[in-house]
């Protein structure tokens, strides 16, 4: 049975009328994260080259990060977020493909989220003791485009599926643990170019609905 719990965080937070992305608590919590970051794209790439994909595959994918991001192509794009929300699913030659929440509406993002638990690894990896190799992250080995794709659960990804060049990434990478992740998926943090937010949220949910009927 499907989990609900991002799901009940948001109809609870709507119906005191204060949500977390709303609370002064929670953008004082953002700021200090923002503080404490020490990961930039930089390092990352030059981990990329000394330990090929394998210790960068368990260690990026399936956790949730903030960056800012000029996009490629800019200039020829409908839209897009200069400051993705993404969990990473796949690693490309310069860098990855993620999925950023930010272009789905809070009640797609909550019941998408809820729907990703059941790729949640249980326990933290054991070969790898680094922050990243967190317990409760979504496990590296299951969250990839096949099995997304295969499955109409998780049909939500497609407009949200982006892919990100270490190069073009323009501040730290911001990691949040698990524990993070219900203040994070409800901040009004997103900063699309070239077109508003509600219209990109339209657009996105046409795409989830056409899958839906597939």
């Amino acid at each position: 049975m499907a989990q609900m719990v991002f799901q009940k965080i948001l109809e609870e937070g709507t119906k005191k009328g204060n949500l977390p992305r709303e609370s002064r608590q929670a953008t004082r919590w953002f700021q200090q994260k923002a503080r404490r970051t020490r990961s930039t794209p930089r390092q990352v790439w030059a981990e990329k080259e000394r330990h090929k994909h394998y210790s960068l595959r368990r260690r990026l994918l399936g956790n949730m990060y903030y960056f800012f991001y000029e996009a490629e192509g800019k200039d020829n794009l409908p839209y897009w977020d200069a400051f993705p929300l993404v969990i990473p699913i796949e690693l490309t030659k310069d860098g990855f493909l993620g999925i950023n929440f930010h272009y789905l509406d809070w009640r797609l993002r909550a019941i998408f989220m809820d729907r990703l638990l059941d790729l949640v690894r249980e326990t933290p990896d054991r070969a790898d003791r680094s922050e990243q190799s967190q317990e409760g992250k979504l496990d590296w080995r299951k969250i990839n485009y096949d099995r997304l794709s295969r499955f109409a659960k998780y049909k939500y990804f497609r407009p949200c599926l982006k892919q990100y060049k270490f190069s073009n990434m323009k501040s730290r990478m911001i990691q949040l643990s698990k524990e993070e992740w219900d203040i994070a998926l409800f901040l009004p943090l997103e900063r699309f170019q070239n077109s508003r937010k509600t219209e990109i949220w339209m657009n996105s949910r046409q795409q989830v609905m056409r899958r839906g009927r597939k």
